[in-house]
């Protein structure tokens, strides 16, 4: 009777087979599942990884034209300074010039009075002074 009871206690040797065939599919399923989860994984890593060196170059080039720009701003405000102080001489010139001028004119009127008086001064000593220089001739 014992060997009833032990052998009706386990079961069959073909529900054990199916449920180790059971147990190794789900396993099989499982490792099959998990190797494209990785692969998916690693192609979404690799996307990733692009996208990144894109975006790390692109910053890169941003940062090269943010050092162009300010590079272009202190060349803009040295010239401005020149132009300032290129102005600031051109304005002198002017003035300088200006003054020039009015002392020209003035001294044009002064040389043109003096060159009357002259004329003037010669006009009237022309006729005493060639009576004077004529000589007489004894023929």
């Amino acid at each position: 009777m014992t060997s009833d009871v032990v052998a009706s206690s386990r079961p069959p040797l073909s529900l054990l087979l199916v449920t180790a065939l059971l147990g190794w599919a789900v396993a099989g399923y499982a490792f099959y599942s998990a190797g494209s989860d990785r692969s998916g994984i690693e192609a979404k890593l690799a996307q990733t990884e692009t996208a990144r060196a894109g975006l790390a170059s692109e910053l890169e080039q941003q940062r090269a034209a943010a050092g162009q720009v300010d590079e272009l701003r202190q060349k803009l405000t040295a010239a401005q300074a020149d132009l300032a102080q290129s102005q600031a001489r051109a304005a002198d010139a002017t003035q300088h010039v200006t003054a020039l001028t009015a002392d020209l004119a003035t001294r044009t009127k002064e040389r043109d009075a003096l060159q009357a008086k002259l004329e003037a001064a010669q006009g009237s000593a022309a006729p005493a002074h060639g009576a004077a220089a004529k000589p007489t001739t004894h023929k």
